[in-house]
């Protein structure tokens, strides 16, 4: 046998184990308790302005579908988070990384959960946020999210910076997932 007809062989092994593990039921999501989409508003303190300095961020959540793969029966959820201590900036910032606490409420039932983040990056309008359920439903579950903040009026607000003290609200949306 060739080394090329060895390689393909190789190949096309892999190939199908690849396969076997992305077909295999519930291999993806067995990890996955339940993701959810978010939308809401959001508000910066001082305000975001050209300059980048520190931000204590609030996000104010709607309520909003989930996918529910722990069998609780959960429809939709509403998160409201508070984050501190995140470097931003209109035109540029330096990653803009910071902690914070988040509530998540679920419907139907109307039970919450409590869950400690860490916002891992923020890149332009984009943050990354990861932490643990601390309390309530999915206790010491993984908590990952992405959240996109629409600065509808930031360039004029950053362009006219200490007069109109920068960027103050916005809306967001994103999605989270815990497990």
């Amino acid at each position: 046998m060739s080394v090329l007809t060895k390689t393909l062989s190789a190949v096309a092994a892999l190939g199908l184990a690849a396969v076997a593990v992305a077909v295999t039921p519930g291999s993806a999501q067995a990890a996955v308790s339940i993701s959810c989409q978010a939308s809401g508003s959001t508000s910066f303190s001082p305000g975001v302005q050209a300059v980048p300095m520190n931000q204590q961020i609030s996000y104010r959540g709607d309520s909003r579908t989930c996918a529910d793969h722990s069998g609780s029966g959960i429809r939709s959820a509403r998160i409201t988070a508070d984050l501190h201590d995140i470097e931003l900036g209109c035109v540029a910032s330096s990653g803009g990384t910071g902690s914070g606490s988040a509530t998540i409420q679920w419907e139907p039932g109307g039970q919450s959960s409590e869950v400690d983040i860490t916002v891992d990056s923020s890149v332009l309008a984009t943050g990354q946020v990861s932490g643990t359920v601390t309390r309530g439903p999915f206790e010491g579950q993984r908590f990952t999210g992405e959240f996109e903040t629409s600065l509808v009026r930031g360039a004029f607000d950053c362009s006219v910076g200490a007069f109109a003290g920068g960027v103050r609200r916005g809306n967001f949306t994103g999605r989270f997932t815990i497990g």
